[in-house]
């Protein structure tokens, strides 16, 4: 799931972001490309860099925190990544894919 505003939409009473829906299109361990990134198929529109990706810790990909175990139920999600922007490969068309940096990535120590 990724939430954010998609192209500033919201519900203008309360003021809350969407949240949209989606599948990992690529491995997210491994990278895409070389790089710290995934692939997400998800009706993910401009505004939305920047958006936090999260998932349900059920599935065997997620990146746990190196302080959770594996049966850890305190955590009801997982951050998987940060929205980057739309995917675009040359030579391809849209294929309305999402690229999302790794949560690795950030810096958590405040």
């Amino acid at each position: 799931m990724a939430i954010g505003y998609p192209k500033g939409f919201t519900d203008s009473r309360n003021k809350l972001p969407m949240v949209l829906r989606g599948t990992v299109a690529t491995w997210p361990r491994l990278g895409f490309k070389g790089l710290p990134t995934f692939l997400l198929d998800a009706n993910i529109q401009g505004g939305m860099s920047g958006s936090p990706v999260v998932s349900k810790p059920t599935s065997d990909w997620v990146i746990r925190p190196d302080t959770a175990s594996e049966n850890d139920a305190s955590q009801d999600v997982f951050l998987l990544g940060i929205v980057a922007a739309g995917y675009n490969d040359p030579g391809y068309n849209d294929l309305g894919l999402n690229e999302v940096w790794h949560a690795n990535l950030l810096n958590t120590q405040f």
